[in-house]
């Protein structure tokens, strides 16, 4: 699926359920040799705390399911 830092994706987690996450970098190798991503959960409101308190994540670019941009569903 196609993605850039900054857009907003979200992804499968391991127990089926979905997270929504603001990509801050792609990496090559994120684990175990497989491309993927790391950001931060906008779930939780938290664009509106200080920085130090955002959740960072990280997930295999396989587990996305949908891209927004601007609020705009993009796959």
């Amino acid at each position: 699926m196609k993605y850039q830092v900054g857009d907003t994706i979200e992804y499968i987690i391991g127990d089926g359920n979905t997270r929504r996450v603001y990509v801050q970098s792609r990496e090559a190798d994120i684990k175990n040799g497989h491309r993927g991503f790391t950001g931060v959960l906008v779930d939780f409101g938290q664009f509106d705390a200080e920085p130090e308190s955002y959740l960072e994540v990280w997930g295999y670019d396989y587990q996305i399911v949908a891209v927004f941009n601007n609020r705009y569903r993009l796959t």
